[in-house]
C-alpha cells in the first residue's frame, strides 16, 4: 500500500473536491436527487488527509510562515481579487461610481474577509448580508494545523491528543452558536479533532488492518445515518447534526471513499484534480 499511497491520497482529494462541487450545485434538489449527504464526507476527508500527511515538526516561526504562505497568502490574494471585482462590477455593470458606494464595498469586503465565513453573514450586531465563500476553508485549515502541531509539541500520547482535540472541537461547536470568531477559527477547532484521527490512522497503520467486514460495517452505518439525516458535518459553521452519529457517518463514508480511491489507480483525472484542489476551490 505504501508505494501507491500518494496516488490514493490524490484520488481521495479529487473525489472529495467533486463531492464539494456536487453538494453546492445540488442544493435545491430533493428526494432521490438530493446529494446533501456529501456534506458529511467531503471536507471530513480533506481534514483527515491533512492529519494523515502531517508530521511533527519544530513549531517555529519558519513553520508558521510556511503554512501561512501556503494557505493564508492565497486566501488574502483571493480576497483582494474579490474586492477588485466588486468595485469593477459597481463601476461597469451597475454604473455606480460614487464615493459612498466604493467605501461601502471596501468596508463590506474587508469585514467578510476578516471573519472568513463561508455561511454566516451576521457578526455580532452587524449583518452584511454576504460572505467570503468557499475559500473560508483555507484559514480554517491553517488554524487547525497550527492547533494540532502545537499540541504535538506538548505530547504525542494519542489518548491525550484525542481528548484535547475533542474538547477543542466541542468548544468550537458551542462558541459558534453564540459568536463567530475571525478567520473561521472555530471551524479550525472542530477540524483539529479530525486531523488527530487522520494522524493516528497513519501512526498506527490502521489502513493496513482494514478487512472486508470493516467496509461492510461502514456501508451499513453510512446508509443508516443518511436515512436518519445524520450525514452532515457543517465545518463551515462548526456544526454537527449529532455529535456522535455525524462523526460516525463521516468516518464511515471516508473509509468507503478510501476503498474507492485505492482501487481507482488507472484514472488520471482524479489525481490531477486532487493535486490541483486549491486552484479548483
Amino acid at each position: 500500500m505504501h508505494s501507491t499511497r500518494d496516488v490514493w491520497i490524490d484520488n481521495a482529494k479529487g473525489i472529495a473536491m467533486l463531492l464539494i462541487i456536487i453538494g453546492h450545485v445540488s442544493g435545491d434538489l430533493t428526494g432521490l436527487l438530493s446529494f446533501q449527504f456529501v456534506y458529511g464526507i467531503h471536507l471530513t476527508m480533506f481534514f483527515l488527509l491533512s492529519g494523515y500527511t502531517l508530521k511533527k515538526k519544530p513549531f517555529t516561526m519558519d513553520y508558521v510562515n510556511l503554512k501561512f504562505s501556503r494557505l493564508m497568502t492565497p486566501y488574502f490574494y483571493t480576497c483582494v481579487a474579490i474586492l477588485v471585482m466588486d468595485i469593477w462590477n459597481s463601476f461597469f455593470i451597475n454604473h455606480d461610481c460614487t464615493i459612498a458606494t466604493v467605501t461601502y464595498i471596501i468596508g463590506k469586503d474587508i469585514l467578510r474577509s476578516f471573519f472568513a465565513s463561508g455561511a454566516i453573514t451576521t457578526f455580532g450586531t452587524i449583518d452584511i448580508g454576504t460572505r467570503i465563500g468557499a475559500i473560508w476553508f483555507l484559514p480554517a485549515l491553517f488554524f487547525a494545523i497550527l492547533i494540532f502541531q502545537g499540541l504535538l509539541q506538548m505530547t504525542q500520547d494519542s489518548r491525550k491528543l484525542g481528548i484535547v482535540t475533542f474538547f477543542l472541537a466541542v468548544m468550537g461547536y458551542i462558541s459558534a452558536r453564540f459568536i463567530w470568531l475571525p478567520f473561521s477559527i472555530q471551524s479550525g477547532m472542530l477540524a483539529s479533532f479530525f486531523l488527530w484521527i487522520g494522524y493516528e490512522v497513519r501512526e498506527q497503520e490502521l489502513l493496513n488492518r482494514v478487512k472486508w467486514y470493516h467496509y461492510f460495517t461502514a456501508q451499513i452505518i453510512f446508509l443508516a445515518t443518511i436515512f436518519y439525516n445524520y450525514s452532515d458535518i457543517g465545518f463551515v459553521v462548526a456544526y454537527l447534526n449529532d455529535i456522535i452519529f455525524s462523526i460516525l457517518s463521516g468516518l464511515s463514508g471516508c473509509l468507503l471513499l478510501y476503498l474507492i480511491s485505492f482501487h481507482l489507480k488507472s484514472l488520471k483525472i482524479l489525481p490531477w484534480i486532487g493535486r490541483n484542489s486549491l486552484y479548483i476551490l
